[in-house]
C-alpha cells in the first residue's frame, strides 16, 4: 500500500509541476527533461508514464505539431490567460 501512496504522490507532484510551469512560462510546456528535474523524478520511462496517465485520467491532453508529434500539453480545465488579460 505505501508503494502505491509513493506512486500517487509523484504523479501529483509531475502534474504540479506542468501546471505551475505552465504559469511561469506563459504556457509553455515543459520537456520530458524539464519534469524530471522539477518533480525529482529521476527517470523519463516514470514521467512518461505519468503523463500517460495524466492523459488516460483527462486531466491533461497532447498537443499536436508537425506530423501529429506531441509538441506539448494543456491543462483540462484550465486556461491560461496573457499577463494582459488579468
Amino acid at each position: 500500500m505505501k508503494h502505491r501512496h509513493k506512486r500517487f504522490e509523484r504523479l501529483e507532484d509531475v502534474y504540479r509541476y506542468i501546471v505551475n510551469y505552465k504559469i511561469q512560462c506563459d504556457g509553455v510546456s515543459p520537456t520530458i527533461r524539464q519534469i524530471c528535474k522539477g518533480a525529482n523524478v529521476s527517470s523519463t520511462y516514470v514521467v512518461y508514464t505519468h503523463i500517460e496517465k495524466l492523459k488516460d485520467d483527462g486531466r491533461i491532453a497532447y498537443i499536436l505539431g508537425d506530423k501529429g508529434k506531441v509538441s506539448g500539453y494543456a491543462v483540462t480545465g484550465g486556461q491560461w490567460k496573457s499577463p494582459s488579460d488579468l
